[in-house]
């Protein structure tokens, strides 16, 4: 029998983000091919994006294209040695 996955009334209020509005979204902005962007975000922030974090990063990638860079920071822990 297969275990039914019912979303959180958390996850149900949010709103469904497609990459098409998140393409619009960074024309709006401004951003174009060639451009260089740091981004900084938290997709909770955004609302429920329809593939996650994959499509964030496709649609910067088509918005900068292969001229453009598209910078994100990586935050590391530090180890005792």
């Amino acid at each position: 029998m297969e275990k039914l996955i019912v979303p959180s009334k958390k996850a149900m209020k949010k709103t469904l983000v497609l990459k098409r509005q998140v393409l619009d979204a960074f024309q709006q902005l401004g951003m174009h091919e060639g451009m260089a962007v740091m981004v900084h975000t938290s997709l909770s922030s955004i609302g429920y994006v329809c593939g996650g974090a994959q499509t964030i990063i496709e649609a910067l990638i088509e918005t900068v294209g292969l001229s453009g860079t598209a910078m994100m920071p990586l935050a590391m822990m530090a180890t005792e040695e």
